[in-house]
């Protein structure tokens, strides 16, 4: 189950993870609007869709390699990839979490 906590002048949602730990949802502006997110939540769990925010701190770096054994292209389409990769994408977004590129 969710919950909302104030934090400062901010509305966090927490929430209890099936390992026993602790962690933080999102976090708003407006409390209604994090009262309708744990609500979200609590819905999501119920039906086993709700993805684990903590997912997406992995590094692009470190998710690269796990994209590239998964995903299906021609020789040329994974040399313009690594070649993108390699020159552009990595240097500059690398070391940053998933969750934190944005368009």
């Amino acid at each position: 189950m969710a919950w909302v906590e104030k934090r400062g002048t901010k509305f966090r949602v927490r929430l209890r993870m099936p390992d026993g730990t602790v962690t933080t949802d999102s976090v708003h502006d407006v409390r209604a609007d994090a009262v309708i997110r744990a609500t979200e939540i609590d819905v999501e769990v119920a039906r086993d869709t709700f993805i684990d925010p903590r997912g997406g701190r992995i590094p692009l770096a470190d998710w690269v390699p796990i994209w590239q054994s998964t995903h299906q292209a021609s020789p040329a389409t994974w040399s313009a990839y690594r070649s993108h990769l390699r020159l552009h994408i990595l240097p500059a977004l690398g070391p940053l979490p998933l969750v934190d590129i944005r368009r």
